[in-house]
């Protein structure tokens, strides 16, 4: 009996402790209002589009929106409401860049297909991503510190990245590294949303 007990607890607190974060699920509702996008509209209209499914989230979810003021505030003492606001915005940007394929193509793709990523392409992002991961935090990043951590590591499979887009910097390759940064690459991601606008 007290083994049954002791499972089912377990097992009830693994679940608790994997239910997904408020910004998380705010994510995930304002991508699912995107599942019918019509990618022949127009720039300004795709990115209008993005706006409303936003907005119209935020409206319909304000249990969900204080859950996560809520969250953020006792994580952080001192927080006020708007800078909370401020956190929970860059961290439903965060989620829509990572996972959802029509907010990226959408925001960072002009409505066209996110860019298939060869392995060579991957195998750089990884590289410039394990450089900024460890600057990041050891004080943050720069555009300087990316630029450099990106040329490092073009230049060390250059011979590989002219081999295979006949230049380092292909308008093909270019397109590559670009979709992973903006969709794979966590500290870039982090540093776009972050970075002062």
């Amino acid at each position: 009996m007290k083994m049954y007990f002791l499972t089912g607890f377990l097992i009830f607190s693994f679940g608790i402790g994997m239910g997904q974060s408020p910004d998380a699920e705010l994510a995930g509702k304002v991508c699912a209002s995107m599942d019918d996008v019509d990618f022949s509209m127009d720039e300004t209209e795709l990115n209008e589009l993005v706006m409303q499914s936003i907005q119209n989230v935020y409206k319909e979810e304000t249990e969900l929106i204080v859950k996560a003021m809520n969250v953020h505030m006792e994580a952080n003492e001192g927080m006020t409401q708007q800078e909370a606001g401020l956190v929970i915005g860059n961290a439903v940007r965060l989620e829509l860049m990572d996972n959802c394929e029509n907010f990226q193509r959408i925001t960072m793709f002009k409505g066209k297909p996110v860019p298939e990523i060869s392995d060579l392409t991957r195998k750089v992002g990884e590289e410039i991503t394990e450089d900024i991961a460890g600057k990041e935090k050891n004080g943050g990043l720069t555009m300087e510190i990316i630029d450099k951590a990106m040329s490092e590591a073009m230049d060390k499979y250059g011979a590989e990245i002219d081999k295979q887009f006949g230049k380092r910097y292909s308008l093909e390759f270019s397109d590559q590294l670009t979709a992973y940064l903006q969709t794979e690459s966590r500290p870039y991601m982090r540093w776009m949303v972050n970075r002062k606008r």
